[in-house]
């Protein structure tokens, strides 16, 4: 247990972490966007809240942490980034593929599924998103505001610094096209028509 805890106190430094994701070959460092947007992924985030502290009030990621880190995230996180860059994929689209042909799981039984959607894909040439609808229910999530500023749990109390927690929880309406979910952009122009109320 001791020696669990010491390499995953290693890798909840975020600039650690960011340097072991980066592909050995890779142009260019892993940056913090891009580990945001892992942290928006509900797959990512199933072992439990997980979110970062940064010390100051500046976004240095050598003094940043991820608050929360468990030996179960990094497993999901290891298998998720190996797929998203095999697959080529947004984080938000194998996400979403994830919860709708794997229920949850990325298995063996998920992995069939995807052979068989990137056969269609090939097929009828339409966006993975909307492919995704197929089997699922369209995708309300607001994939943006799924990571805010806020208090992870375990920063210090009274610190002074900034954070950012996991917020699953429907947002309103985004004016950003940018950060509307596929329902949105189906059907923002009915609402707006019908008086301005959101159905999400």
């Amino acid at each position: 247990m001791a020696g669990e805890a010491s390499w995953l106190g290693k890798l909840a430094k975020v600039s650690t972490w960011l340097d072991k994701a980066t592909p050995p070959l890779a142009d260019s460092p892993m940056g913090f966007d891009e580990l945001a947007d892992l942290l928006r992924a509900g797959f990512v985030q199933a072992p439990g809240a997980l979110g970062v502290w940064f010390e100051g009030s500046t976004c240095d990621t050598t003094k940043a942490t991820l608050m929360g880190l468990k030996a179960a995230h990094l497993a999901r996180l290891h298998r998720f980034v190996r797929l998203q860059r095999r697959l080529g994929w947004s984080v938000a689209n194998l996400d979403r593929a994830i919860d709708v042909l794997g229920a949850g799981n990325l298995d063996e039984a998920f992995l069939s599924k995807v052979s068989h959607a990137l056969r269609l894909m090939a097929q009828v040439d339409i966006p993975l998103d909307e492919l995704l609808a197929w089997w699922g229910p369209l995708d309300t999530r607001r994939w943006q505001p799924r990571l805010r500023r806020g208090v992870p749990a375990g920063a210090p109390d009274g610190g002074s610094g900034m954070g950012f927690v996991f917020d699953a929880a429907l947002t309103p309406q985004p004016d950003k096209a940018e950060d509307q979910s596929q329902y949105d952009r189906l059907f923002q122009t009915q609402t707006t028509t019908a008086g301005g109320v959101d159905p999400a």
